[in-house]
């Protein structure tokens, strides 16, 4: 889940020019993290030895599962009458949409955009990456999951928030 931080940042980073709607950007930075939850189900697959085949870059990485959120969300939010929840929907969807972006434009193999149609792009078809920029992936990404963190923290103590989990936090960046 390393990657994580730069999809972390990556939404953290939109604030600026995000609208102050009301969970808006909570969804978005939520967004950019959504996607990868598949890894669990490969996690899962590859400990009880089965196919991972087909579990990564699919369902959460297609623009069916953009479009599936903002539906739920915006439906949600006007039978509850919340329009909160819809702006979370809608965060949320933005975030995923990043998310694609990001994986499309900084790793090496492709995205189902349409799944379950068959619709792999990869921007980088035939394109191997030098060994040492290969070996360079991993320390990047731990890197950056690392910054991620220290943001958290960083908000959390400014704000005065979540005091009690900045321990958590910084054991976990440890470990990693």
């Amino acid at each position: 889940m390393a990657q994580a931080g730069i999809h972390g940042l990556v939404g953290v980073a939109v604030r600026r020019w995000t609208p102050t709607r009301k969970l808006l950007l909570l969804g978005i930075v939520l967004g950019n993290l959504l996607p990868d939850l598949d890894n669990l189900a490969v996690a899962v697959a590859t400990v009880t030895g089965d196919s991972t085949e087909g579990l990564h870059r699919t369902f959460t990485h297609s623009l069916f599962f953009v479009l599936a959120l903002v539906i739920v969300f915006w439906l949600v939010g006007v039978v509850m009458k919340r329009p909160s929840l819809t702006n979370l929907g809608l965060g949320l969807a933005s975030g995923v949409l990043m998310h694609i972006l990001l994986d499309l434009v900084i790793w090496f193999n492709g995205v189902e955009i349409l799944w379950p149609l068959p619709s792999w792009v990869n921007f980088w078809k035939g394109v191997t990456p030098p060994d040492w920029f290969a070996r360079l992936l991993m320390p990047l990404e731990m890197l950056f999951l690392a910054a991620y963190f220290y943001w958290l923290v960083q908000t959390a103590q400014r704000q005065g928030t979540n005091l009690d989990k900045v321990k958590g936090v910084s054991v976990w960046t440890a470990v990693q």
